[in-house]
């Protein structure tokens, strides 16, 4: 899962160019001033989407466990 993941992200980055998964509005709400200083060159200008470090870490958690149907 973390591979894929990363493999599309990288995607987006370099053949898209597009944040079409939201880092850009996490970060606008963790960092609001530094955000105001760079959104317009998130995607356009210096793109700093396209060239910004992801890190992707997965935890995955089971909430419920199902069962399978005997044949």
């Amino acid at each position: 899962m973390n591979k894929q993941l990363q493999m599309t992200t990288k995607r987006l980055q370099t053949q898209y160019k597009l944040d079409v998964i939201g880092i850009g509005d996490t970060y606008q709400r963790q960092n609001f001033k530094k955000w105001k200083e760079i959104e317009n060159d998130w995607e356009n200008g210096k793109q700093y989407f396209s060239t910004c470090h992801i890190r992707i870490h997965v935890q995955p958690q089971i909430t419920q466990s199902g069962s399978t149907l005997p044949k």
